[in-house]
């Protein structure tokens, strides 16, 4: 019996699991990160009065939408994505702020904590969690736009 365990022990250890994001050869697989999966829908803005009221999240092009207005506006533009992500492809005049860090560099975002403040990541959700991180040292005017792929589309 221990001998069967020992065995299913070193296959664990030796044979990368089905939730890697490499392949053997160390080529990233498509799948998303845990960072990235959703925990729910991310809304923006509540759902308009009437009687179809609170039954569906806004439209990605809407959000990604205002998102644009609010920037051309003067909002400041962040990118919560990390390092790799940024310098894959990043909208122009983003400052990266990885979403673990937003917290103990929210300095950089300036003095004025009523600024908007524009963020976007890969899915939606790492910006989401930035935008309460954000919301939690005070900030006032913080969006999240969604994903780097809607609003690059929507520009």
């Amino acid at each position: 019996m221990r001998s069967r365990w020992f065995v299913l022990l070193l296959l664990l250890l030796f044979f990368p699991s089905c939730s890697s994001h490499a392949d053997k050869a160390g080529a990233p697989t498509s799948e998303i990160p845990a960072s990235d999966r959703p925990t729910g829908t991310v809304t923006e803005n509540p759902a308009p009065a009437g009687p179809s009221a609170g039954t569906a999240a806004p439209d990605t092009r809407t959000v990604a939408t205002d998102a644009w207005a609010a920037i051309r506006s003067g909002a400041l533009l962040v990118d919560v994505r990390t390092q790799a992500e940024y310098d894959q492809g990043h909208l122009e005049g983003a400052l990266l702020i990885p979403h673990d860090q937003i917290a103990m560099r929210a300095a950089e975002l300036g003095d004025d904590k009523s600024r908007a403040v524009v963020l976007y990541c890969r899915s939606g959700n790492r910006s989401s969690q930035a935008k309460k991180a954000l919301e939690g040292l005070g900030f006032t005017n913080v969006r999240n736009a969604g994903s780097y792929e809607t609003l690059k589309q929507a520009q």
